[in-house]
C-alpha cells in the first residue's frame, strides 16, 4: 500500500476501501497510533449513527408537521364555509327586522296587536 503523511513526519500505511483511501490499521506498527486510530474510525462510526438518527428523527418531525398543516388548511376551509352561511343568515335576519320596524312605524299599525276576544260562556 501507499504511506501518508500525518502530522510531525508520521507516515501511515493506506489501502483504497469502498470509499476512497483509508488508513491500513493492521499495518500500523506503532500500538498508540494504532489505537488512536481505532479510536477515531470508532468516534467517526457513532458520529454517523447519531447524525443518520437526527435526520429520522427530523424526517419524522416533518411528516407530522405535514399532516398538520393539511388538518389546518380542511379546517379553515370548513369555518370559512361556515362563516359565509353565518353571514348570509346575518343578512336575512337584518332584512326581516328592517321589514318589522317599517312595518311598526306606519300609522295604521297597532303598537301592540289586538288582544284575543275572550272566549264564549
Amino acid at each position: 500500500g501507499h504511506l501518508l503523511r500525518r502530522g510531525r513526519g508520521v507516515r501511515l500505511p493506506v489501502k483504497k476501501g469502498m470509499k476512497g483511501l483509508a488508513y491500513d490499521v493492521d499495518q500500523v506498527e506503532d500500538p498508540k497510533v494504532k489505537e488512536r486510530l481505532i479510536k477515531n474510525r470508532e468516534s467517526a462510526k457513532r458520529a454517523r449513527e447519531k447524525k443518520a438518527e437526527q435526520e429520522q428523527a427530523e424526517h419524522k418531525v416533518m411528516e407530522e408537521l405535514r399532516q398538520e398543516n393539511t388538518r389546518l388548511k380542511e379546517e379553515d376551509e370548513r369555518k370559512a364555509a361556515e362563516n359565509e352561511q353565518l353571514k348570509a343568515k346575518v343578512m336575512e335576519l337584518e332584512r326581516k327586522l328592517r321589514e318589522l320596524l317599517v312595518q311598526a312605524m306606519e300609522p295604521s299599525a297597532p303598537l301592540y296587536p289586538k288582544a284575543p276576544p275572550p272566549p264564549p260562556h
